[in-house]
């Protein structure tokens, strides 16, 4: 997988790694970036929120279990495990008739919100609604990735419009599942 990962990265100009799903750790992440001015720029407006760009405003033993993180997370076994727990939620949900995005993502499962609330117009926020209702019937927390999360036209104010409104379920980094390929 790692290989796999560097050739994928070597035709890219950068990417952006989450640490707390991708390098399995609590805090952090990175930018990498092949073009040193678009680098050097980028590093400026971080160091009065972060700290130096050194260390990204993280600690010693964040970045410690951030190095360690990122050799395990590009393991064989790792990424089968991972995928499989997105699959066995995903195929669970199916199995109860909750309306996802198909196919199943490796990464997280999304919850159609327009299925769950189809008289609901995007300006009254269905995605966002039905994260909220999520939490407040079962303490489990969710993304909106809807309206909400398309923000608002810089010139008029008006609302974004996306074509879809989801709501994000990512599982969390070392979670133990019965994997579904037994």
């Amino acid at each position: 997988m790692a290989a796999i990962l560097k050739e994928f990265c070597s035709y890219s100009d950068g990417c952006t790694i989450s640490g707390k799903k991708d390098a399995l750790v609590n805090i952090g992440g990175w930018l990498a970036l092949d073009d040193e001015e678009a680098l050097s720029g980028s590093q400026q407006p971080r160091c009065g929120y972060e700290g130096l760009h050194t260390y990204g405003g993280m600690a010693g033993r964040d970045m410690e279990a951030m190095a360690r993180g990122i050799v395990e997370s590009v393991q064989d076994d790792h990424i089968r495990a991972r995928v499989g727990q997105v699959e066995y939620l995903g195929h669970k949900l199916l199995e109860w008739g909750i309306p996802i995005v198909r196919p199943i993502g490796g990464h997280a499962v999304y919850l159609d919100a327009k299925a769950f609330y189809p008289h609901l117009p995007q300006d009254q926020f269905p995605a966002q609604t039905l994260a909220a209702e999520l939490y407040v019937d079962s303490g489990v927390r969710a993304m909106e990735r809807g309206i909400v999360s398309a923000g608002r036209d810089k010139v008029t104010g008006e609302h974004l419009y996306p074509k879809l409104e989801l709501v994000r379920l990512t599982i969390p980094r070392r979670v133990l599942l019965r994997p579904i390929w037994t």
